[in-house]
């Protein structure tokens, strides 16, 4: 019984390498709110958990974007939009799920390794940076490559992609500097995001481009959800 009850334990407690850094951080986080006097650190692990699952809902989004543009671009002459609508999703199942019945399955070789890497290499010159959980939509990709996308048009869907991300960063960095200029706020020399979150009409912000920072309610609503992520 207690080897059954140990193998169990065991077999709960594994965690799968994409998502050891958030499962780290919530450890952390549990055993900092458990002990009395740690509530700083807490804080702090707090805001890295968010900004982790921030990143892993950004890597998503993106990749299944880029899965979407891939698909709706194989457009046919002639076509009903009842019937492009169908191929479409039809063709992005096939580059998003790795179940599905294509050719060259999720877990085979790499059949045009030459299209993958220089594909990899743009979405790391364009993109934000991968991680250990990101990397698994590399498969993305992959099967895009192997599915006979031309290069060119997964380097097109790829900077369509994430120049949308840095597009807005630009713009909401702009207004943001613009509205800072013309208005000074005292949340503006809050430093620390309890102390950000504790005064009315102010606002935290994260974003993975630039330092976090503290706002008005107003400069927040203005800043582009896909890149900050502003407590109300």
């Amino acid at each position: 019984p207690s080897s059954s009850s140990s193998s169990s334990s065991s077999s709960e407690d594994r965690v799968s390498s994409r998502d050891v850094v958030i499962d780290t951080l919530r450890r952390r986080l549990a055993a900092a709110e458990e002990e009395g006097g740690r509530e700083e650190e807490a804080d702090g692990l707090r805001r890295e958990v968010k900004e982790e699952e921030r990143r892993r809902e950004e890597a998503h989004s993106l990749f299944s974007s880029l899965a979407l543009s891939l698909a709706g671009g194989r457009k046919k002459e002639g076509e009903e939009r009842e019937e492009e609508e169908e191929r479409t999703e039809e063709a992005f199942n096939r580059l998003w799920n790795p179940e599905a019945p294509v050719n060259t399955c999720h877990g085979k070789r790499v059949e045009d390794f030459e299209c993958l890497e220089a594909s990899v290499a743009l979405w790391e010159a364009t993109c934000p940076p991968l991680n250990d959980h990101s990397f698994q939509y590399l498969g993305v990709l992959q099967r895009a490559c192997d599915q006979g996308y031309p290069l060119s048009s997964l380097q097109n869907a790829i900077t369509a992609t994430c120049s949308s991300v840095t597009a807005s960063s630009v713009t909401a960095f702009s207004v943001i500097a613009s509205s800072v200029a013309s208005t000074a706020s005292p949340c503006h020399s809050l430093t620390e995001a309890a102390a950000c979150e504790a005064t009315a009409g102010c606002a935290w912000c994260q974003c993975a481009a630039v330092p976090s920072k503290c706002y008005t309610q107003a400069e927040a609503a203005k800043l582009p959800p896909a890149i900050f992520r502003c407590t109300s």
